[in-house]
């Protein structure tokens, strides 16, 4: 290993290749291994208040990848995400960085009838998790809905849903009968005007009218029991849980306030559903629950949330499941997002699951594509991650799968509401929707994160340098180690900060390839370390890095509760002198309890 900028014992220490004084040698073998797939919830080491999720080597884990997809939506893939199991890991080959999918299915496809569960649709899922499972992807399966039902829709109806099956939507005498007024801007309204179709589907099932609440769970117990059959060991351990319901709305409150109404038909179901996952060997497995849709729902200063921030379930093995999008920039005189503006939103986010006692995964965000103007995409998507990252001090770094990734996008074949005359091909074949990130520049769809940190995380920040639609470089964060100076403005990076050492296994970085050059440094409290010049496999040196694909491995060998720091730089344009002084400057201020990256704006 090559040592850059480092001076005295330290560097006579490392260059001589002492063996690291731990009570095990540095082993990679069990980065990949069961334990490592085991994901548990515990408090924050940094500040109890706060839960984080775990691996079974003792470390915090951070979840990141994407909605595998949309394409359950429509009927011309059977609703599943693949047209066959060869495509589907096709696509988990290319999909960069993730270490969890939130995989979808549909109820219609598990039960087409009242008495019929579908065991060969129950199948093609089964293998097409297991291609993902098999790459050491992470699952989380999830129950997929919008606006209830595609049979609430007419063949010549502007929109169109997806979810609950023909027979369920005819016992509750709604087929068809979708009407959400004159003017339909948007599918979303729905939601807030269909009072003919939609918001009765919605109010019928929470209250269980006609048996359907109970009729989607009766099916649900058995596509879980089937499931579990299904998948062999090892693909069972990278399940990660269950989302039984997406973007759960009421369809109108019945006189009762959101709180209320949380209280009395929401939350019910997540604990028959907790209860379902107990009873079909599903005990070990997290539920996660997403509060309504209309909880944070921001349209500006002129409309408030339509919801309020949930009062929590109070039942363990529940994970706080939300979604943000930033529907403010559909507004006729809204501004592109700047730097920071999304960090008030999850903030929210992170003090609602403070008060659930859970980590916070965000299960769906995300921006259409190629948009300009107030809803800019390169702008929406940077900042949502520097948001879920969070630049405080301290500031729990959120799990998320972004919405989405469809290998079909643009070349879907979607009769719409089965209409021959309503063909749908372009972006995802759904309600006029094109945010699969398939197409995206590298910067966007391929973010760096910690995936699992050797003891707690502090902070983590990342640069990308994303393109905006005006051609301009996103340079929306910047390093003020308290030196005086100003770091990597314009430059890609990424700073992750722990404390304490929990596990033998190492700190783990996915390696996004805006980081990945000849040039890139690796700058740690024990020195600074060219990336080009890392080694495959540990080398039993203390503190070693080492660099394996697009994971970067390091580990921290002093016991205590001090903080550490990893900066990966790439091309930082500083001589040897410089990156010493800022190794020194950086090591100084974590020591001290601040993180260093702040909002930069360009």
């Amino acid at each position: 290993m090559e040592v850059v900028g480092m001076h005295g014992l330290l560097a006579a220490v490392l260059v001589a290749g002492l063996v690291a004084p731990t009570s095990a040698m540095h082993d990679l073998s069990v980065v990949d291994g069961p334990q490592a797939d085991r994901l548990t919830v515990r408090p924050s080491a940094v500040d109890p208040a706060d839960s984080v999720f775990g691996d079974g080597l003792g470390r915090q884990v951070v979840l990141r990848g994407y909605a595998i997809s949309g394409s359950t939506k429509l009927a011309e893939n059977g609703f599943t995400p693949f047209r066959s199991t060869a495509d589907a890991a096709a696509a988990f080959a290319t999909l960069p960085g993730s270490n969890v999918i939130r995989f979808q299915l549909s109820w219609e496809g598990v039960a087409p009838t009242p008495d019929t569960v579908d065991t060969g649709y129950l199948d093609a899922i089964a293998a097409q998790i297991r291609a993902a499972t098999a790459r050491g992807l992470r699952v989380i399966v999830e129950y997929h809905s919008d606006l209830m039902s595609r049979h609430l829709f007419r063949p010549d109806s502007w929109y169109t849903g997806n979810g609950m099956p023909k027979w369920a939507v005819d016992r509750l005498g709604l087929t068809g009968k979708e009407y959400c007024g004159p003017a339909c801007v948007t599918w979303g309204q729905h939601l807030l005007t269909d009072n003919s179709g939609v918001r009765p589907a919605a109010r019928a099932f929470w209250n269980n009218t006609a048996g359907v609440q109970d009729a989607f769970l009766d099916q649900a117990r058995q596509a879980l029991v089937h499931l579990k059959s299904a998948l062999p060991e090892r693909d069972w351990d990278r399940i990660l849980g269950f989302e039984p319901i997406n973007e759960p709305f009421d369809g109108g409150m019945e006189g009762l306030s959101s709180a209320q109404w949380d209280a009395q038909r929401l939350w019910p179901f997540h604990h028959r559903v907790r209860d379902l996952l107990d009873e079909t060997g599903w005990r070990d497995k997290l539920q996660f629950a997403e509060p309504n849709v209309f909880w944070n729902s921001q349209l500006g200063p002129l409309v408030p949330a339509l919801g309020s921030t949930p009062d929590p379930l109070h039942r363990s093995g529940i994970v706080f499941t939300p979604h943000f999008y930033d529907q403010a920039r559909q507004l006729p005189l809204a501004s592109p997002p700047a730097s920071g503006a999304y960090l008030p939103n999850f903030d929210l986010i992170r003090k609602t699951a403070r008060d659930w006692h859970s980590p916070a995964l965000v299960s769906e965000f995300g921006a259409a594509n190629d948009h300009g103007g107030a809803t800019d995409t390169a702008k929406e998507i940077t900042g949502e991650y520097q948001a879920l990252n969070g630049l405080a001090d301290y500031s729990p770094v959120l799990s998320g799968t972004q919405w989405h990734w469809d290998p079909y996008r643009g070349r879907h074949h979607e009769a719409q509401n089965g209409n021959p005359g309503k063909i749908r091909t372009t972006g995802d074949a759904w309600n006029d929707e094109d945010f699969s990130v398939i197409d995206q520049q590298p910067q966007l769809r391929d973010q760096a994160y910690p995936q699992a940190a050797q003891g707690d995380l502090v902070a983590f920040s990342s640069q990308a340098l994303a393109t905006d639609a005006a051609g301009d470089r996103l340079r929306w964060q910047v390093l003020r180690p308290g030196n005086g100076r100003d770091y990597f403005a314009g430059t890609p990076f990424a700073l992750t900060i722990w404390q304490g050492r929990n596990s033998e296994a190492p700190t783990q970085l996915h390696l996004s390839s805006t980081l990945d050059s000849p040039n890139t440094v690796v700058i740690t409290e024990s020195g600074v370390h060219r990336l080009a010049d890392l080694p495959g496999d540990p080398r039993q040196r203390t503190d070693e890095l080492v660099r394996r694909g697009d994971r970067l491995y390091q580990w921290t060998d002093s016991p205590g509760v001090a903080r550490h720091f990893q900066l990966i730089v790439r091309d930082p344009g500083l001589s040897d002198i410089e990156l010493g002084e800022l190794q020194r400057a950086l090591s100084t201020v974590v020591a001290a309890g601040q993180n260093p990256a702040r909002v930069f704006q360009n």
